[in-house]
């Protein structure tokens, strides 16, 4: 376990939060569903620091693509796939049907799942961001949350 505050005795669970910062046009995308909040590692290093956390269908694409050799072959799956990040039902049954469905591998399948566990899915992402606080930097606006309240 790491010590992230001195003299405050934090479980792993309670010292692994997530900060999203949004900028006012990645916040709209979330807000008409068109984005969502991606963390792809719980672990803290130097190479959890990111460009942007808010996930867009291209981005998503672009990160599906680099990360399983099928994307060519299976797109409309991991297209589809896409869409189940924005249902409240079952995503785990869901993906099932769904690999079931383009024939995927049980591996493909529950590495696109972790892909999809690491977005904000479970958490509404905009109550996510509108739970934080907006500031002006430099004359725009910034939406800065933390996740601590749903681990």
């Amino acid at each position: 376990m790491k010590t992230i505050r001195n003299g405050v005795f934090e479980t792993n669970s309670s010292s692994c939060h997530v900060l999203t910062v949004a900028d006012q046009n990645e916040y709209d995308l979330i807000k008409n569903g068109q984005a969502v909040i991606h963390v792809p590692s719980y672990s803290c290093d130097d190479s959890d620091v990111y460009d942007s956390v808010v996930l867009t269908k291209d981005k998503y694409l672009e990160l599906v693509k680099s990360k399983f050799s099928e994307f060519e072959t299976k797109r409309e799956f991991f297209e589809k796939a896409w869409d189940l990040i924005f249902t409240s039902s079952v995503i785990d049954e869901d993906l099932d049907n769904l690999a079931e469905e383009y024939d995927m591998s049980a591996k493909t399948k529950n590495d696109l799942c972790e892909v999809i566990w690491h977005c904000s899915h479970e958490e509404d992402p905009l109550e996510t961001l509108d739970g934080g606080i907006k500031k002006e930097v430099n004359g725009s606006a910034v939406y800065v949350s933390c996740w601590s309240k749903y681990c």
